[in-house]
């Protein structure tokens, strides 16, 4: 059973704030960030992330590390949960390909 909570807007800004310097120009249109246990009962953040269809292809590049920028963003304000970013682009979003 998955439960979840709210997140304080507080902690939703600097959630957003970290997100949305990176992914901004990549057709980001919403974020959900809700708080929650994981399968192993520890508490986490499930965060949403929504993109619109670009023209260009996304670089995978772009979202290299992003995890890990939220994390350092948290423990900044002394939050210890681990964020889960989940991402949703369009169907037909194209992907950059490494060569």
């Amino acid at each position: 059973m998955l439960i979840t909570h709210q997140v304080p807007d507080s902690l939703r800004d600097v959630i957003v704030k970290t997100l949305e310097i990176r992914l901004n120009e990549v057709g980001l249109r919403h974020i959900d960030i809700e708080g929650g246990e994981d399968f192993e009962g520890d508490a986490v953040l499930f965060v949403d992330i929504e993109f619109d269809l670009t023209q260009s292809a996304l670089d995978p590049a772009r979202f290299r590390f992003l995890t890990s920028d939220v994390r350092e963003a948290l423990e900044s304000v002394g939050e210890s949960r681990f964020p889960h970013l989940r991402f949703q682009f369009h169907e037909k979003q194209k992907i950059a390909t490494v060569p």
